[in-house]
């Protein structure tokens, strides 16, 4: 809690708002958003080169990124294609692609450690890594031939 100029107490927020406020497109205010309970946060990744564009795009257009994503979604007419549902096989084959390739990867990491040591030969090293992206090529194989 803070002082106003009356002595009175206020919420941080009213004390902000003011300044916050002064940016004319904002569609709501600082405080609705903070005090409303029907907000939810949606978070996701973005390659750094795609966060790069999307950046300056909002730049441009005197825009917070989130306030710009949110215009791009909402109001522009953009065309949605529906992604093809996966199958319960697609699925299941997916999940064990993903934790056997963590495992491969762990097998890779060994295979250059031991190199690195010297005690497996370049030869050697050059060989069980062709074996372990053989075997990451059958398994993507085997998950693009399910439907």
């Amino acid at each position: 809690m803070g002082r106003n100029l009356h002595g009175r107490s206020i919420a941080w927020g009213y004390f902000l708002l003011p300044i916050i406020n002064q940016r004319a497109f904002l569609p709501f205010s600082f405080k609705e958003l903070l005090m409303s309970k029907s907000t939810t946060y949606v978070g996701f990744r973005l390659p750094n080169d795609e966060h790069e564009k999307f950046t300056a795009k909002a730049n441009k257009a005197n825009m917070e990124l989130t306030e710009f994503l949110r215009e791009a979604i909402l109001k522009n007419k953009t065309i949605i294609v529906k992604k093809e549902e996966r199958s319960v096989d697609k699925q299941k084959l997916i999940f064990l692609y993903k934790k056997t390739s963590n495992n491969l990867n762990q097998l890779a990491k060994q295979i250059h450690t031991s190199n690195r040591a010297g005690t497996l030969s370049r030869e050697k090293m050059n060989h069980a890594i062709a074996s372990i992206e053989n075997i990451m090529k059958l398994l993507e194989q085997g998950i693009n031939d399910v439907n």
